[in-house]
């Protein structure tokens, strides 16, 4: 029975003020759109996709599988080495105008690969999404031809180049304004119990009938609420009091003083 009133009285406090947790929800929304679309840099992504191959006259084998999976994280290594990252920043800088240096150009780059796939990618991420395609194709390139003059391996393919593409991968605005009005909602639950468990702790009658089901036997007004001509009123007859009766005390005293004397 204690489990069904609380959950009532939960219900009751949020129908109460209903118009603040909506509110709360709106203002998260609309402020996290806002960080979306005026703060925060878009960022896109491109991605290339290579892939580890034999040759035509080769026989492939599990042997053969099982080392170009091997070979692959040699291949990632050597995709974020400096060598491969610092020319790239080198024909960036000399053929598309593009002033980035190899660290920033590692920071960009990600090589991604399924797991037991002969075929890998390098993502790479930019504020323009022209300017990340250029980053991967460059990137694909650069690593395909010093792979092939450092381990003299040939059994990297491009499958695929990288493509602008205009969607941005981060922030992502329905997922922001979701995010946003759902923290709205939970700051505004809190915002709610605070008001009613530090607000008085019995309202009305009605607060007491509603909630304790108990019969209402008399009110006591509050000493605060009384008006300062009260007060002053309580006062006065408080010393008209105290006067009268200190001068009841002087003639009784004086009476027994007389009849000492007598």
């Amino acid at each position: 029975m204690s489990e069904t009133i609380s959950v009532r009285r939960l219900f009751q406090v949020v129908k109460k003020r209903l118009w603040l947790l909506l509110a709360s929800g709106i203002i998260g929304g609309l402020v996290a759109g806002g960080i979306t679309y005026f703060v925060l840099t878009a960022q896109y992504s491109a991605q290339a996709q290579l892939i580890v191959t034999l040759a035509a006259s080769e026989t492939m084998s599990v042997n053969d599988i099982d080392t170009n999976l091997q070979l692959i994280n040699t291949y990632k290594d050597m995709v974020t080495g400096d060598l491969v990252m610092g020319e790239v920043s080198r024909y960036l800088e000399a053929e598309e105008s593009l002033v980035i240096s190899k660290n920033e150009v590692r920071e960009a780059i990600e090589v991604q690969q399924s797991q037991n796939s002969q075929m890998f990618s390098i993502v790479a991420t930019s504020d323009q999404p022209e300017k990340a395609a250029l980053l991967a194709n460059t990137t694909v390139e650069i690593f395909k031809k010093n792979i092939k003059k450092i381990l003299n391996l040939d059994r990297v393919s491009i499958a695929s180049y990288a493509t602008a593409n205009p969607v941005p991968v981060f922030p992502v605005p329905q997922k922001m304004i979701l995010i946003g009005g759902v923290l709205g909602l939970v700051v505004g639950m809190i915002t709610i119990f605070s008001l009613e468990v530090l607000g008085p702790r019995i309202k009305n009658q009605a607060y007491l009938t509603d909630n304790y089901e108990v019969p209402i036997l008399g009110r006591i007004p509050l000493t605060k609420s009384q008006s300062p001509v009260v007060k002053k009123t309580m006062v006065a007859e408080i010393r008209d009091s105290s006067v009268k009766d200190r001068g009841q005390s002087e003639k009784d005293y004086g009476k027994k003083i007389m009849r000492g004397a007598k």
